[in-house]
């Protein structure tokens, strides 16, 4: 009863998680497609530079407080005064750390437009420190959300950020002329401040005992053994994903930087739809080692049979979807994107094992593979780049497409060993050869319609085209018993328990 219990809980939560994931990286791509279109490819390069230095600081002063505070109040949640005193206890250090890395970016933006030539870039850094911190703000508040397995509320709050931001878009085109960049900055900003507000009125009519509570005891020293290796796993992250951004800015005009940024955003809008690890992390947390065994591994075979599809997809499609969604401006741009497809794969694979590691409270381990990552990441960056410049700007994009994609699958493959020897988790080949045939089959369909069929496709017929492969690909894996008909039935059995549960939250535990 428990098992079921669980398993309707997770499949509800992740309805609401991949609801999420299409609002806000819908939402996010759409918003990146009107600001390339506004900006064109310099401006959005400044823009693009601009904002990973911001997410940079934005990640140093994380120090994993959000996974902190969704771990600590999901473990504790039925002492209401306990979960108030970690969450008041967090929400300071957030205030301060956010402040303090705002104002440190105020006063080296000008140190920061030198460094990259770019002078315009000091007043732009101003107004990306006042997104740092109410961003950064309203993200720490929403992930009570995820501490109280109420993903549909963050649904909620995501769609309130990602509405008003883009329907503000048409006031930056009227009345940011000679300011663009800067008055895209605002956009973000006023739209966190407003979805800030909107948590906090959620939580206080949701779940009004927890605001009532006074502060109980924690174990602060238990908090700080957890927090340092988060905090250095973070420190060591940061380098990780903004690493080729910011080294490529140095490098190469604005332009090359908004090219890349143009097919990331593509690539990992592919891949955060198969990414479940914020509603994984409370799971995880309250199950025991023999049942997370099975639980991963299933997990890990689902992935692979949605994520190596669309990794086939995007080389197929890439240079259609970026001239349909950017602009034949933004060709170049199909390059790098080629480097960095594999990141559908290897990313939600590596995030999912980093929540189990975090959850079981081994963030230890996290912390020591990130780094070694991140330091591999650093060095291949700067020597991949700096060689494949001598190609051309855009072989230097692509250059770092190779070294994200790169690190990621070292974080990917150490988790993976380290899980074997601390929780004997065994990837089998077949969960990914199964789905990797399926999806060869996929591909030799899609590049016969396309090269022979119809040569030059237009929208109607790359729409059916999908729909023919996506049947393709699945009727494929049925028939290499990818999929049995046990699995489902019980994939509609565990549907039709979501749909007639209303609430996966007992109104008890609010």
């Amino acid at each position: 009863m428990e098992q079921k219990r669980l398993a309707t809980g997770f499949f509800k939560n992740s309805f609401y998680q991949f609801l999420f994931s299409i609002i806000s990286h819908f939402g996010g791509v759409v918003f990146t497609i009107l600001i390339a279109r506004i900006l064109n490819p310099e401006l959005f390069g400044t823009y693009t530079l601009t904002l990973s230095i911001v997410l940079t600081l934005m990640t140093l002063g994380g120090l994993g407080i959000n996974e902190a505070v969704i771990m600590y109040i999901s473990s504790n949640y039925k002492n209401k005064k306990k979960v108030r005193a970690y969450f008041i206890y967090f929400f300071k250090i957030k205030i301060i750390i956010s402040l303090f890395l705002s104002l440190i970016l105020i006063l080296l933006s000008r140190i920061i437009a030198s460094f990259y030539n770019q002078k315009s870039m000091s007043v732009i850094l101003i107004f990306g420190a006042l997104y740092l911190f109410f961003y950064s703000l309203m993200q720490f508040i929403s992930c009570l959300f995820y501490a109280f397995k109420n993903v549909k509320a963050y649904v909620y709050k995501e769609f309130v950020f990602q509405a008003i931001r883009l329907s503000l878009i048409p006031f930056l085109i009227i009345f940011s002329v000679g300011f663009l960049v800067e008055g895209t900055f605002m956009l973000s900003v006023i739209g966190s401040i407003i979805a800030a507000f909107f948590s906090i009125i959620y939580l206080f009519k949701k779940y009004r005992l927890f605001f009532n509570q006074t502060g109980g005891q924690i174990n602060k020293k238990e908090v700080f053994n957890f927090m340092k290796y988060l905090s250095f796993s973070s420190l060591s992250l940061l380098f990780l994903v903004y690493t080729d951004i910011l080294i490529l800015g140095k490098f190469v005009d604005p332009e090359f930087v908004g090219f890349y940024k143009t097919v990331s955003s593509v690539v990992l809008l592919a891949a955060s739809l198969l990414m479940f690890n914020p509603i994984l992390s409370p799971i995880f947390t309250q199950i025991n080692k023999r049942r997370t065994k099975n639980t991963l591994n299933i997990l890990l075979y689902y992935l692979f049979i949605f994520s190596i599809p669309i990794t086939i997809g995007l080389i197929i499609f890439g240079s259609y979807f970026i001239k349909l969604l950017f602009g034949a401006a933004y060709l170049p741009s199909v390059l790098p994107l080629y480097s960095l497809v594999l990141l559908v794969i290897f990313l939600p694979a590596e995030e999912l094992f980093r929540s189990l590691f975090v959850a079981k409270k081994e963030s230890k381990i996290v912390a020591k593979i990130i780094s070694i990552s991140a330091i591999v990441d650093i060095i291949l960056n700067f020597a991949l780049i700096y060689y494949f410049l001598r190609f051309g700007a855009i072989y230097a994009a692509f250059a770092a497409g190779i070294t994200t994609v790169f690190s990621k699958f070292i974080v990917f493959f150490m988790l993976a060993k380290a899980s074997k020897s601390r929780f004997n988790i065994k990837i089998k080949p077949s969960i990914i050869i199964k789905p990797a045939i399926a999806s060869l089959i996929m591909g030799g369909f899609l590049i016969v319609f396309t090269k022979v069929i119809f040569k030059n496709p237009n929208l109607l017929i790359v729409i059916l085209e999908i729909i023919l492969a996506i049947g393709i690909y699945f009727l494929s894996l049925y028939l290499i018993k990818g999929i049995s008909k046990k699995e489902t039935n019980y994939i509609k059995k565990i549907i039709y328990e979501v749909i007639k549960n209303k609430s996966f939250i007992n109104s008890k535990e609010s």
